[in-house]
């Protein structure tokens, strides 16, 4: 059965920046992660903030919005924090998985933008977190 991964990044408000990213940044690497993550894992991508960013309202991150994401990270199999940054609705995310006792594949160390220039070599390391979490 595939893993489904829920990917945790930081976004940030509209027109405020996050830990020296504004926002669009932080967008565009979110998206490259996904991308990245499609192409060095079996995961099946779950990534609610993008969705809930795009089609609902420019702050992703309003209580019913937030309250709707943390219930589909309880559905998922993983919890997938990356893009080298651990920001406050993370925080929350992180907390939420512990809680429930979902596994936490943390990613952050490998920085801001996915490795691409190693990204067979990172691909392997994923796979033997996820054995060593018990998910493959």
């Amino acid at each position: 059965m595939t893993v489904v991964a829920y990917i945790g990044h930081a976004v940030g408000e509209k027109n405020v920046e996050l830990f020296d990213l504004r926002r669009g940044d932080n967008i565009a690497n979110s998206i490259d992660w996904v991308r990245f993550l499609r192409t060095t894992t079996p995961f099946a991508i779950c990534y609610p903030s993008f969705v809930y960013l795009a089609a609902v309202d420019e702050t992703a991150y309003q209580p019913r919005s937030f309250v709707d994401q943390l219930e589909i990270l309880t559905r998922c199999d993983v919890y997938v924090p990356l893009g080298g940054i651990l920001s406050p609705h993370m925080k929350a995310e992180w907390r939420h998985a512990e809680s429930r006792k979902i596994p936490i594949l943390d990613l952050l160390y490998l920085g801001r933008v996915p490795p691409w220039y190693r990204k067979d070599a990172v691909s392997k390391e994923i796979m033997e977190l996820s054995d060593s979490l018990g998910l493959n």
